[in-house]
């Protein structure tokens, strides 16, 4: 993660989308550059690297997480459901906060 992140100019923006049943210990809050998103695995790496981040956490998984310790089920191997709205809409907010028309907001 760490290698694509460091090669994207500073000020860039990374869009990751987790599946809805996630653990206590994820941290996913879907608004741009959230400082509780520094305690995410891409959200960490993405402050480090001088991006803008987001964790799309509003959609819906076809199953519910198990238990995780047992291994069950993993929330990263969950199939991934959202509206294509939703997310062609993050995707015009990246642009305008890359170009510098639009302020990250939380």
């Amino acid at each position: 993660a760490l290698a694509w992140l460091s090669a994207m100019p500073p000020s860039s923006a990374v869009i990751e989308v987790m599946p809805s049943n996630l653990p206590e210990f994820v941290a996913c809050v879907d608004r741009w550059d959230h400082p509780r998103s520094l305690d995410s695995i891409y959200g960490g790496l993405s402050h480090l690297c001088g991006q803008h981040y987001l964790c799309m956490s509003n959609n819906e998984s076809s199953e519910p997480v198990r238990d995780y310790w047992e291994g069950q089920a993993n929330f990263r191997e969950l199939p991934v459901h959202f509206s294509p709205h939703q997310l062609v809409k993050r995707v015009r907010e990246a642009i305008l906060i890359v170009q510098g028309k639009q302020k990250p907001h939380w």
